[in-house]
């Protein structure tokens, strides 16, 4: 599987943890990422640009977890 498709299933795991555990992030999350991973899977993105974007969105949802997470452990 190839780091483009990590990084969407990634969002997606993402994703559908925010739409029902933390509505209020939703929109935050697709401001960011709606535009970053059009960039990816634009035909024009070099392969260097492409594996800095996939780096910076893989560090920007590993903290978007660790928050997530907090915030569920603030709740419970």
């Amino acid at each position: 599987m190839s780091s483009l498709q990590q990084l969407g299933r990634r969002l997606d795991e993402v994703y559908k943890l925010i739409q029902t555990e933390a509505h209020s992030s939703e929109e935050k999350f697709t401001r960011y990422a709606t535009p970053q991973f059009l960039n990816l899977i634009d035909s024009n993105t070099s392969l260097e640009l492409e594996n800095r974007i996939i780096k910076g969105m893989n560090g920007w949802i590993d903290l978007l977890e660790m928050e997530l997470k907090g915030l569920f452990e603030k709740i419970n």
